[in-house]
């Protein structure tokens, strides 16, 4: 290379042989010298160019002439030796003028590894090149091995770490297992234990009470039922085979067709049903089928823990949630409210608050964990407000149409 510009384009991959000679024809003999070489010849005239050279770059050897004007080889030397980034490299003095014994050990002891005194022979120049090429491409090697095992080590680590958390969540989904059978049986056992008790008294219980017995072999067979239902419902959804469709959905005529199935049984509880939707709602990103299932469920457990004389209420809104456009179906009671132990875990499989063991509602304590599961899977978010004796408002959140 000729020039300072050529510099910048330096090919990464060579090791990289520095040359310093205030002569360009001396650089150019030396590069033409070490043509042969598999390395990438960087040249300058000065010794301020070469220090910062060396300073941005790694060379395995510089080849420095001694007379220079302004910065000669000797302070060039003794510069690189006192930067901690350029300390270790090779230098190798040449000069035409200097080749007495002082001039060879004021280079030494400037740091230079080697003086030649011109003319020199080419291929003993040619062979010590060689020689720093070699090393610094066995350096580079060894460098390259050791981030390599350092990124096998790293890679292990992460390795075990991502074992490690499978093995944990593997002991949690056997223990969630065994808790969901011992859920599941002790929820059985209840209606079954009613139904032998009761097939019994159809039996050998008096006659005038069979009409009575058999109420409760309906209510008890149908619990079973609904029970049955809910754990499909939830296997569907552990195998991932709850199938979405996901398209823009009117909320607010959604709602207003559920609700008007429920006034009849709103109305035979003493409950009055109220709907307040929002005008010029934007459409839900939803699968209306999976809403339909969520929205029953929310406003039977309304009707259910709301007392006689109660009040039901379902609204919309329009919903900005972390900056992202929504909309919101809110569905609140005037029933005993949840209690505060009982809100972190409401969403639980299997878990009936306080206030529904008090009131014996029907339920399996499914409904709002089928809820949640759907809820998450639509994209949305569900969430409860509630004080003991002030009632319950759920509200599910929406991604809507922009």
């Amino acid at each position: 290379m000729s020039t300072i510009e050529g510099q910048a384009a330096m090919k990464r991959d060579k090791t990289k042989v520095l040359i310093v000679d205030d002569k360009l024809e001396n650089l150019n003999a030396l590069e033409h010298l070490l043509r042969n070489l598999d390395i990438e010849v960087v040249q300058t005239l000065s010794g301020p160019e070469a220090l910062n050279l060396a300073l941005k770059h790694d060379f395995c050897v510089a080849i420095v002439d001694i007379q220079m004007p302004g910065m000669d080889g000797y302070e060039l030397a003794e510069l690189l030796r006192s930067n901690e980034g350029t300390a270790t490299l090779p230098i190798i003095f040449v000069s035409a003028v200097y080749s007495d014994a002082y001039h060879h050990r004021r280079a030494y002891e400037a740091g230079a590894v080697d003086f030649m005194s011109k003319p020199f022979a080419p291929e003993i120049l040619l062979s010590k090149v060689k020689i720093f090429m070699e090393l610094a491409q066995q350096y580079q090697a060894l460098q390259s091995e050791v981030a390599q095992r350092r990124q096998a080590e790293e890679d292990l680590l992460k390795l075990n770490e991502k074992i490690t958390q499978a093995n944990h969540k593997l002991r949690e989904l056997d223990r969630m297992k065994d808790q969901f059978v011992a859920n599941v049986s002790y929820a059985l056992r209840s209606p079954q234990a009613v139904i032998k008790l009761h097939l019994s008294l159809l039996e050998r219980g008096k006659p005038e009470k069979q009409a009575e017995y058999m109420q409760t072999l309906r209510r008890e067979v149908g619990r079973l039922e609904i029970m049955i239902e809910d754990l499909l419902d939830l296997s569907k959804i552990d195998q991932g085979r709850l199938s979405l469709t996901m398209v823009p959905v009117d909320l607010n005529e959604l709602l207003g067709q559920i609700l008007s199935d429920r006034i009849t049984q709103a109305e035979e509880n003493g409950l009055t049903l109220k709907y307040k939707p929002a005008d010029d709602l934007p459409k839900a990103m939803a699968d209306s089928t999976a809403l339909r299932q969520v929205v029953p469920n929310l406003l039977t457990n309304a009707v259910n823990f709301t007392p006689a004389g109660g009040l039901v209420i379902v609204t919309t809104a329009v919903s900005l949630r972390d900056g992202i456009d929504g909309v919101t179906f809110t569905i609140k009671d005037t029933g005993p409210g949840i209690s505060s132990n009982d809100l972190p875990h409401i969403f639980e499989r299997f878990y009936r608050g306080e206030a529904g063991r008090k009131v014996q509602t029907p339920g399996t304590g499914l409904g709002l964990a089928i809820v949640k599961e759907i809820v998450d899977r639509l994209g949305g978010q569900i969430s409860v407000e509630s004080k003991p004796g002030h009632g319950a408002a759920f509200t599910v959140w929406l991604k809507s149409v922009v």
